[in-house]
């Protein structure tokens, strides 16, 4: 019962007339030659339905779900990690404000670390700061 169902809503065997393509003018029923199926439009909304679930489970959700780990990724860095920016620049978090944060990156013989202030939104990895990588 459910088969056909499916089957009547899908693939709808009501036949159309092309009007003269068999010849004979005066037998509106039984198939003629020039009579073709016409498929239901509910094979429309299965396609965009398909299509829409394709969409959302290859693209919308993989890129919401990365989006989701950098946020969080933002959101746990404190001040001693190693970064690493997107521009392959890395250093230690020295200190971190609202939408920046003040990285050093290297140290010149005796003098003081060199500090460079990078926006939050170019920083591509977070690695936790390590007992035994502490200077």
């Amino acid at each position: 019962m459910i088969k056909d169902f499916f089957r009547t809503l899908l693939f709808d065997t009501t036949v159309g007339d092309l009007g003269g393509a068999a010849g004979d003018a005066g037998s509106g029923s039984g198939a003629g030659a020039g009579d073709v199926p016409q498929q239901s439009p509910w094979i429309l909304l299965v396609y965009v339905a398909l299509f829409g679930a394709l969409f959302y489970f290859m693209m919308y959700r993989p890129q919401k779900k990365k989006e989701k780990q950098k946020k969080n990724m933002l959101e746990g860095m404190k001040k001693g990690d190693k970064i690493t920016t997107i521009g392959g620049i890395q250093g230690r978090i020295a200190q971190i404000k609202d939408d920046a944060i003040v990285i050093e990156v290297a140290s010149i013989g005796s003098a003081e670390k060199v500090k460079l202030e990078i926006q939050k939104w170019a920083i591509g990895t977070v690695d936790s700061q390590d007992d035994s990588d502490a200077d």
